[in-house]
């Protein structure tokens, strides 16, 4: 801006000094002449430098452009790459948990066999005792509300008729374990003791399948009685507790 004024400046006093016909002598004209040729030439160089500065800082520019390019495209790389570890990962837990539920599953249902195993063995020794006294009380032998028996199994002192029957068989199978009613007609047992026919009637549990039921029972039809058989819908439709002396 400096230089463009000085110049102007030179200018306005050739011009001043020819209207006025003041003299300008040729030494000093080529004087200015050789400034504005000065001042130019360091226009110029001042253009050239601001240009290699702008075409510096473009270049600049682009390299930051370039490298920022490169990072996304490195970040869109490492993310693309880091989601597919997490899903790779994802579906390894999927099934190691999967395997996991499986081995859960195989060790219950071992643990199921195993109680089913250990309850059959205890239901054949139960039933082994009950019926060892098929000889000592035997089928049709009389048995009324006379006949008392006095029970080891706690609820009840003892019983007479149908219940003193059933407490017979029940000590002679558990001794003297302690009874306990429930009414989980789903989880009966050989050796229960099952009170039926709106609480007027015991009998005990022999023998159980899928569908059918198999009691002892004393004081049917004033008689002890073997092997009779109903369905487990109407075993469980007509009884009303349950009487166990398996421990919980």
């Amino acid at each position: 801006m400096k230089t463009k004024v000085f110049i102007i400046t030179i200018i306005a006093s050739v011009l001043i000094c020819s209207g006025s016909g003041c003299s300008v002598s040729k030494k000093s004209f080529q004087s200015y002449q050789t400034d504005v040729s000065y001042s130019l030439s360091q226009i110029n160089q001042k253009i050239d430098y601001l240009t290699k500065q702008q075409s510096d800082l473009i270049n600049s520019v682009n390299v930051i452009k370039n490298k920022q390019v490169e990072i996304e495209e490195k970040n869109q790389k490492s993310t693309k790459e880091l989601n597919n570890k997490i899903s790779q990962t994802t579906e390894k837990i999927s099934k190691l948990e999967r395997d996991n539920n499986l081995i859960i599953e195989q060790i219950n249902a071992l643990k199921v066999n195993q109680k089913s195993e250990s309850n059959d063995s205890v239901g054949n020794l139960i039933y082994e005792k009950i019926i060892a006294l098929k000889e000592q009380y035997p089928e049709g032998m009389p048995w009324t509300n006379k006949n008392y028996y006095k029970w080891n199994g706690g609820i009840y002192n003892g019983g007479y008729g149908c219940y003193g029957f059933a407490f017979i068989l029940s000590d002679a199978a558990f001794d003297k374990l302690p009874a306990r009613r429930h009414h989980d007609f789903n989880n009966i047992k050989i050796g229960d003791i099952l009170r039926m026919d709106g609480d007027s009637h015991s009998v005990v549990i022999i023998e159980i399948n899928d569908t059918m039921v198999t009691f002892a029972e004393g004081n049917f039809n004033s008689s002890i009685h073997w092997g009779r058989k109903i369905t487990i819908e109407e075993m469980k439709k007509t009884s009303n507790y349950v009487l166990t002396r398996y421990p919980e």
